[in-house]
């Protein structure tokens, strides 16, 4: 019932470590490889680590990412029942992350 809205958070983190990369990109190649490859989600997160200065950021970020995507896949595409305690929990993993992306 609440598929829609661990899709929203994931969603926004994802564009908002895009947003950072496009922005603070250091050479047009990083730039084309986010925007062309085929797997840029993985890209995307692969990129933004990199630009994440602290190591524990880093990995919080990675392993709460993580986290969100295998809740996205889940409510998306396995149709899993999303309550509304588990959009909850995704909306405020994704504000987690997003502070990080801030920073």
């Amino acid at each position: 019932m609440y598929s829609n809205s661990v899709q929203c958070a994931y969603f926004s983190c994802l564009q908002l470590a895009k947003a950072n990369i496009l922005e603070k990109a250091l050479n047009p190649n990083q730039l084309e490889t986010v925007l062309s490859d085929s797997k840029s989600h993985v890209t995307i997160l692969q990129e933004i680590l990199k630009l994440i200065k602290s190591p524990k950021d880093s990995g919080n970020f990675a392993e709460r990412f993580g986290k969100l995507k295998r809740w996205r896949i889940n409510a998306i595409y396995k149709d899993h029942d999303i309550k509304e305690d588990d959009a909850d929990s995704a909306i405020n993993l994704a504000n987690g992350l997003i502070y990080i992306l801030k920073k």
